[in-house]
């Protein structure tokens, strides 16, 4: 059986596509006045350097990420992309593509405020509570 390396593949044009439509999703849920929950099935490693020995053996991020981050004229939906990619990295280079758990993070960090943070708390407080009870029940 082979197995799969994304660090080989991370900032090419397939991981672009699955990231930016990511955020596209993720910034129209920040429109919205309404809590939510970012479950990714097939997410991977929250960074990737891309000076690392996986990245530079095909360089696949030279004509994904990198080729991107150089275009002129993007629409702002791509520039936002960018933006936050550029967010993780020095003006002068790009040394870092973050995967999906790192995409929603940005995201989430954008979207929560004290009110939301307080509503989680207490969920997950709660849910804690609850669980320990159940546990205690079963003994």
């Amino acid at each position: 059986m082979l197995s799969y390396r994304h660090a080989f593949h991370a900032g090419n044009h397939a991981d672009i596509l699955k990231h930016y439509t990511f955020s596209l999703v993720l910034d129209y849920f920040n429109q919205k006045d309404k809590p939510y929950c970012v479950i990714d099935t097939h997410a991977g490693a929250g960074m990737y350097a891309l000076n690392a020995v996986f990245s530079q053996k095909n360089k696949e991020f030279d004509t994904g990420i990198s080729h991107l981050l150089s275009a002129k004229n993007q629409p702002n939906s791509v520039q936002a992309f960018t933006n936050m990619v550029k967010s993780f990295n020095t003006a002068d280079h790009t040394n870092l593509y973050p995967g999906s758990p790192k995409v929603a993070a940005y995201y989430l960090k954008k979207m929560i405020s004290s009110a939301y943070l307080n509503y989680i708390l207490t969920i997950t407080k709660y849910s804690l509570k609850t669980s320990v009870n159940i546990a205690n029940k079963l003994k």
